[in-house]
């Protein structure tokens, strides 16, 4: 009971219920900063560019 409880309150929390039908509430910070998503992915891709090429360049100044 306490799990339905939860969920209720946390849909009542993210969905606005307008004229037009439910919305999903956008962070105020979204606004402000809406490349967030695409630096996350850089630095993701970055990252997975990144490692492999410190440990073969590390292995190449082992030899």
């Amino acid at each position: 009971m306490e799990k339905t409880n939860l969920l209720m309150k946390l849909r009542q929390t993210l969905l606005d219920h307008k004229q037009s039908g439910e919305e999903v509430t956008e962070p105020s910070g979204m606004s402000i900063f809406p490349y967030n998503v695409l630096y996350f992915w850089f630095c993701i891709l970055f990252s997975l560019f990144l490692i492999p090429a410190i440990l073969i360049l590390r292995s190449s100044l082992d030899d």
